[in-house]
């Protein structure tokens, strides 16, 4: 065969091949020939990528080693297809904004929900407002973020949510809620009726106490 042809045939045999349906048993067979997913990786591309994008890749790979970078992650805690941030109890996964190194900004980070001052929304993602002054991205709605987190975040605004734990007490004054370390957020008028007891307790004990 002329190397033309050759060269064609090879080339249309390996796009078949990487677009080819893969069953459950033919992903197994072709995980068994590796010992680490980093391999997997490298040497069977489109097995390694239709295993992940079903999310069967934990399942083929369970007699593996985690390889460098490509260590065994928990469909919880590993980003969907089309999301660079999700949420697992009380920790989420977002990329920092204002990092100063382009590089790490690419990486995602496990974020504390303790170490978030306030959550609030931007168009179709939300955004972290950290007390150290960082600001993380996260790829869901105000929405979604309030359905995952569920009782450990108070919606103080339409746009703003903000950790229960970070919340000292409600200053009906300046209609605002005082945070651990100080500082005010802002309440809207309708949200101010549904402020829990508990905050506004606090703040009459420490008034009488005054």
């Amino acid at each position: 065969m002329p190397r033309k042809l050759n060269t064609a045939f090879t080339d249309m045999t390996n796009h078949h091949t990487k677009h080819r349906k893969w069953y459950l048993e033919d992903l197994q067979k072709e995980a068994l020939k590796f010992s680490r997913r980093s391999d997997f990786w490298r040497e069977s591309q489109a097995a390694y990528a239709y295993a992940r994008a079903h999310g069967l890749l934990d399942q083929v790979c369970q007699h593996m080693k985690g390889g460098r970078g490509l260590y065994k992650r928990t469909q919880k805690h590993h980003p969907q297809k089309g999301q660079d941030a999700v949420c697992y109890e009380d920790v989420l996964i977002a990329r920092r904004l204002n990092s100063p190194n382009k590089y790490l900004a690419r990486f995602v980070c496990y974020v504390h929900l303790s170490t978030v001052k306030s959550i609030e929304s931007d168009n179709k993602r939300t955004k972290l407002n950290m007390f150290d002054g960082n600001i993380y991205a996260l790829s869901a709605t105000l929405a979604q973020i309030q359905a995952m987190l569920g009782d450990l975040v108070w919606l103080a605004r339409r746009d703003l949510l903000v950790p229960t734990s970070q919340v000292c007490r409600y200053s009906p004054v300046t209609q605002s809620l005082i945070l651990s370390d100080g500082s005010h957020i802002k309440v809207s008028r309708r949200r101010a009726c549904l402020i829990p007891s508990v905050w506004i307790e606090t703040m009459n004990k420490d008034t009488m106490l005054g």
